[in-house]
Parts: C-alpha cells; structure tokens; sequence
C-alpha cells in the first residue's frame, strides 16, 4: 500500500508539473498573441482598406506559412503523443489558420480565445486534481492508519487467543495426566480392599478355630486334671471298704489310676495349650497390624483421591473460563477483521481512483516532456509569426504614410 501511495505522490508531481508547463506555455502564446492590436488585425486581414490589398495579400501569405508551420507541429506533437485534445486543438488552430484570414476574420484572436479557454479547462482540471489528490492523500493517510490500527488489534487478540489456547490444551493435559493418575489410585483401592477383605476373612476363620481348639484343650485339661487330682482320695476310701468287705467276701483284684501317664498327658495338653494360645495371639496381632496399616493407606489413598478430584474440577472450571474467553475474544477478533475488511475494501477503490496505473511516472514524464517541447516549438512558431506581422504593419503604414 505504501508502494502504491509513492507511486501516486510521484506520479501526481510529474502530471502537475507537466500541466503547469502547458498552462504557462499556453498563457505565453496568448500574451503574444494579446499583443497583436485588433486594429492590426483588421489592417492585415480586414476587408475594410481596400487601398492595402497588396500589402495585406503578402502578410497573408505569410501568415499562412507561419500558420501552417504552427498547424504542423501541432500534429506532430499530437501524432507523437496520440492526444485527442491536441488532435481536436490542431484541427480547430488549422482551420481558423487557413479560412479566418481568407474569410477577412482575425484569426489570432480567434486562436487567443481558443488557447484562453483552453488554459482555463488546464486550470479546472489541475484544481480538480489538486483538490482530488488532497481527497487521495487525506483518505489514503487515514485508511493506511485504521488498517495498521486495526491489524495490531487482530494480532493482538490472536496472540492473547492462541495463548488462551494453548494454556488450556495444557490445562487438558494435566486434567487427562490426573485422571489417569485417579483411575490408577482407585484401582489400586480397590485391589487394596480385596486383599484386606480376603485376609480378614481368612483371620475370622484361623482365629474361630484357634479359639475352638483351644477351648477343646483346655476343657480336656480341666476334665484330666480333675480326676486325677481326686485320685488317692477315691483310692482310700475303696481301700476301707474292701477290708471290711475282704472280711466277709472273697478278694478280687483292685483297679489302680496312671497317676504318672495321666500327669504326662495333662502337661503335654498344657504344652499344647500354650502353642494354640501364641498361635491365636500371633494372629490376632498380625490382623490387628494389617487393618492399621490398611486404615493409614487408605487415609492417605483417600486423600490423594480428594486432591485429584479437586485438581480435576479446579482445571476444568479454569478451562471453561479459558474457552469462554477464547470465544469472546473469537468473536471481538471477527468483528475487528469485518472492520479491516471494510476499510481494506474502501482503501482499493481509493487506490483505483488516486493510482494511474496504464503508465509508469517514468513513461509519463517523458510523454509530458515531449509534449512540453512540441508546444513550446509551437509557441516559439506564433511568436515568430506574430514578430512579423508587427514587422509588416510597421511597413504598411509607413508606406501608406
């Protein structure tokens, strides 16, 4: 755009300052051409003195050469430059050349009007190009400003958007990387619970028939050692009754307690006693060591499963506020870009309005440069017909004097 804007300033320079020289050119001609009275005109090309015909027939004449040489390098220049006003001015020049002096007009101020008007269409046309290009520069200069303006504004939201963005595609992941982690925990959980389940349940039953054999020995010790504890009491007393009974009955043989096998057995029971006793208590306090520890991992497993849970809401509602700002800041972004959009549009027809484009400034000015020359060659042509017609009026009064 920038490119575009030199270009047109460049551009608008050489074409003013082309039209300047034309004007100026055109303005020299007319003030030669102003200074050639009408009464002059009238001796030279009027019909009124008919004792000068001779006189003016030669100044004819030589305005007709003079007047053909200005015709010609009209029409080279307008051939050169294929200009369809200097083509329609060496038409108009040619004909008032050729008939007005033969008709007894006055030709030059005929060519005066002519370059008059043309110098004033110059003048509108270089007002109207001044007050466009002004139009061009005010619009382009505001236009380049809210296109910059509202980029930076695209590019910043873009950054703060693709920011947005890429913290919660982080966010996502750390969520994803806590549920994997929660999943894993629960898992293990409940693996954790089974075992504890299953070796409780194993516990009940080793210590239901620890406590049954137990209470089987020591009911059986209780039972032995009460018999034979009474032993030599029951011994005594049948010992009485059979010698008052020897006495009256024949002797039968007597029936003696294993006191010794009896004692072994009873210690042997006791021995058993105790090893059940350590068995129960051995399991009893491995049980009781194994729930505690269960309780404190699971106090610490639910723990962790809180915090993953919390971190998993905490992130989630972080990345909902994220995308609700991505998306507000989606749509302020679309509407600046409609914005942009507008403006960018706006600026192409300025440009296609200020930028001459089927020409180089280069081309132009050699154009503008060539025409310059043939009109000034055209002007220094009248100058000099205008030279001599001052010349030959001077001798026509002077002879008539």
């Amino acid at each position: 755009m920038t490119n575009g804007c030199e270009t047109a300033v460049s551009d608008y320079k050489v074409a003013a300052k082309s039209r300047a020289q034309e004007r100026s050119a055109v303005k020299d001609a007319r003030d030669i051409l102003g200074g050639v009275s009408e009464s002059s005109e009238q001796r030279i090309y009027g019909t009124n003195n008919e004792t000068d015909t001779d006189e003016t027939s030669l100044l004819q004449i030589a305005s007709d050469a003079h007047g053909s040489q200005v015709v010609k390098i009209l029409k080279l220049l307008a051939k050169k430059q294929q200009s369809t006003e200097l083509s329609q001015l060496v038409s108009r020049v040619d004909a008032v050349m050729r008939f007005g002096s033969k008709m007894g007009d006055a030709p030059f101020a005929e060519v005066n009007k002519m370059l008059s008007k043309l110098i004033a269409k110059l003048e509108s046309e270089a007002s109207s190009e001044s007050k466009h290009k002004d139009w061009c520069d005010k619009n382009t200069e505001e236009t380049e400003a809210k296109t910059e303006q509202l980029t930076n504004q695209i590019e910043r939201k873009t950054a703060g958007i693709d920011k947005s963005k890429a913290d919660a595609a982080e966010l996502n992941e750390q969520i994803e990387d806590a549920k994997q982690m929660l999943a894993e925990l629960l898992k293990r959980k409940q693996e954790m619970d089974d075992v504890r389940h299953d070796e409780h349940l194993a516990f009940v039953k080793t210590e239901a028939d620890l406590k049954q054999g137990l209470n089987g020995i020591r009911m059986a010790v209780t039972v032995l050692h009460n018999y034979y504890a009474t032993g030599e009491e029951d011994e005594a007393s049948d010992d009485s009754f059979l010698q008052v009974e020897s006495k009256m009955l024949p002797v039968r043989p007597s029936h003696v307690k294993a006191q010794a096998a009896g004692q072994d057995i009873i210690t042997m029971l006791g021995i058993v006693e105790q090893d059940f006793g350590k068995n129960l208590a051995e399991t009893q306090t491995s049980e009781q060591d194994a729930a505690a520890e269960y309780a404190k991992q699971q106090d610490i497993d639910n723990k962790d499963q809180i915090g993953f849970e919390e971190e998993i809401k905490f992130k989630t509602n972080n990345v909902a506020t994220i995308n609700k700002f991505v998306n507000e800041g989606v749509a302020d972004r679309d509407w600046v870009q409609e914005e942009l959009d507008a403006v960018v549009e706006f600026a192409k027809g300025v440009h296609e309005s200020c930028d001459v484009k089927p020409e180089t400034s280069e081309d132009r000015k050699i154009r503008r440069d060539n025409e310059i020359a043939g009109l000034n060659d055209a002007l220094k042509a009248l100058k000099g017909e205008a030279f001599l017609q001052r010349r030959k009026l001077r001798g026509a009064e002077h002879h008539i004097a």
